[in-house]
């Protein structure tokens, strides 16, 4: 969220167990979900042929038209990876 304050966007969370919503306006700019053997942040802001970054796997879920990028729940999530994504996201809200 520190992130998100330095760029002085108009953003809230909404936690929920192992789940967080990053909302604009009431809908979502993406998600981070926490499980034990993984965990993932995805985002329905972009179409099946649109990566939202060059820098992160993306793999795509027809089902609910969002992509997906996982991680290692070991690691620690480096925002500096997310940057591009997180940025391509706020300005389609």
């Amino acid at each position: 969220m520190e992130f998100s304050k330095s760029q002085k966007w108009n953003i809230k969370s909404e936690f929920n167990k192992n789940y967080i919503a990053i909302k604009h306006g009431g809908l979502n700019i993406c998600d981070i979900r926490i499980e034990q053997e993984y965990t993932s942040i995805g985002t329905s802001k972009f179409n099946e042929t649109e990566k939202p970054d060059d820098e992160n796997k993306w793999k795509y879920y027809p089902p609910y038209r969002s992509h997906y990028s996982y991680f290692d729940p070991n690691e620690t999530l480096d925002i500096s990876k997310l940057k591009c994504f997180l940025k391509r996201s706020y300005s389609r809200t």
